[in-house]
């Protein structure tokens, strides 16, 4: 029996939730889908700082730098990554390009 103002989540979301989790892993598993996590780790503030200093647009411009760095935390999320194999996974990216590179 559940605790006095606890609730479990409806069947359907639970199981609509299990599905986009699946969805996302899937997408990202592929060899393509490692590449495109790989850039938008890399391209997307996951190492910047999103704040350059005083702007003159009123801070959109590291609003907008946080929305997007927000997306790829959002698939971290997903996907069941860490910060530590974020980093791992840049690592295998920028050593895979140094050997084509070379």
């Amino acid at each position: 029996m559940a605790k006095a103002g606890t609730r479990s989540a409806p069947k359907e979301v639970v199981e609509k939730a299990i599905v986009r989790t699946t969805n996302y892993k899937q997408a990202f598993s592929t060899a393509q889908g490692k590449a495109v996590l790989l850039d938008l780790l890399s391209e997307h503030y996951m190492l910047k700082n999103t704040y350059y200093g005083p702007e003159n647009d009123e801070g959109r411009s590291m609003a907008y730098r946080e929305g997007q760095r927000t997306v790829v935390l959002r698939i971290m999320q997903m996907m069941g990554l860490n910060t530590a194999e974020m980093y791992l996974l840049i690592k295998q990216g920028d050593d895979n390009a140094r050997t084509k590179t070379n």
